[in-house]
């Protein structure tokens, strides 16, 4: 992985160790690349920026392209059933490659 790609990936691993819905994975993948502020675990930037990830923009289009780019490459899992996802505990390789 590229070196200047690993300290985001890294973040993403930290935040999404347990499964999150789609929205919330969306919203830590935006804190981990710097376009939304850092919540202090109570989700009041969450429901702050949640109308910027539920509505059809350019934003929310990336965050979610890039969630499903995320799965392809295997660096996180996806419940199709639970519509749920979490980082890939499995990854630690392709972190390295």
């Amino acid at each position: 992985m590229d070196s200047l790609l690993a300290p985001i990936a890294g973040a993403l691993k930290e935040n999404l160790l347990e499964w999150e819905d789609p929205d919330i994975t969306a919203y830590k993948l935006g804190i981990c690349l710097g376009l939304f502020q850092p919540d202090d675990g109570s989700y009041d930037q969450f429901r702050e920026y949640k109308g910027v990830l539920c509505t059809d923009n350019a934003a929310s289009m990336f965050l979610y392209e890039t969630i499903d780019r995320l799965v392809v490459l295997g660096l996180l899992e996806a419940d199709k059933k639970k519509y749920k996802y979490r980082w890939n505990p499995g990854s630690e390789d392709r972190l390295l490659a």
